[in-house]
């Protein structure tokens, strides 16, 4: 048996591990593993993929393929699937950091216009959003003859401090700033001296400034 490991792929066109799958001849399933942890507190992402989930299960389903959905964590499903079935290979889609994206050239993946249409967007297209780019995050699209020539951010976002030195203690002014890497993509900008690793801040996305705390 073949199992398509789908993982946030959500994309009929550029898609090789579905590629793959459809062309394979003998058993075969698809399926997806649903982590409630990775989505706590993140209502609209939340939305985001089930409409998104919902319109890629049904073209699967008119393709006469099975769909199975699971609501653990992805090694969980894995180590079930093989205790049921033979199974022959697993494929997916390798996920991309934007920094390997870049680099490499290739697609950066799909936005999702309010039609749940999904639109390829190309890594040179990205500009400043590839710093901060992170799914279900809401962006303005620009076109110019039916291509993706631009995306808009928010002007200011709020982002997970992932890696910081140690905070100084007594230190509140804001005056000593210090370098952080930023949760999902580690792009690093300037924060105060007593901001902590695991803190939440506001990003001025034009400027690529910080703002403050939040909560």
């Amino acid at each position: 048996m073949l199992i398509y490991w789908i993982r946030n792929d959500f994309r009929f066109i550029d898609n090789e591990a579905l590629n793959y799958f459809r062309n394979y001849d003998g058993k075969k399933i698809c399926c997806y593993s649903y982590n409630e942890k990775k989505f706590k507190d993140r209502s609209a992402q939340k939305w985001w993929l089930y409409k998104s989930l919902t319109n890629f299960r049904n073209n699967l389903e008119e393709k006469k393929f099975k769909f199975h959905f699971f609501n653990e964590t992805e090694l969980n499903t894995i180590k079930k699937l093989l205790k049921k079935n033979k199974i022959n290979q697993i494929v997916w889609n390798k996920i991309y950091l934007p920094n390997e994206i870049l680099i490499k050239g290739l697609p950066l993946g799909s936005f999702m216009d309010e039609n749940f249409d999904q639109i390829e967007v190309d890594s040179d297209a990205m500009g400043n959003a590839l710093n901060f780019l992170e799914e279900g995050l809401t962006c303005e699209l620009v076109f110019y003859d039916d291509k993706v020539i631009s995306v808009d951010l928010p002007t200011s976002i709020v982002r997970e401090v992932q890696y910081t030195e140690p905070a100084v203690k007594g230190d509140t002014s804001g005056k000593v700033m210090k370098s952080a890497k930023l949760k999902p993509t580690g792009f690093e900008i300037s924060v105060p001296a007593f901001v902590e690793i695991g803190d939440k801040v506001e990003v001025d996305t034009r400027t690529n400034e910080y703002k403050g705390r939040t909560k």
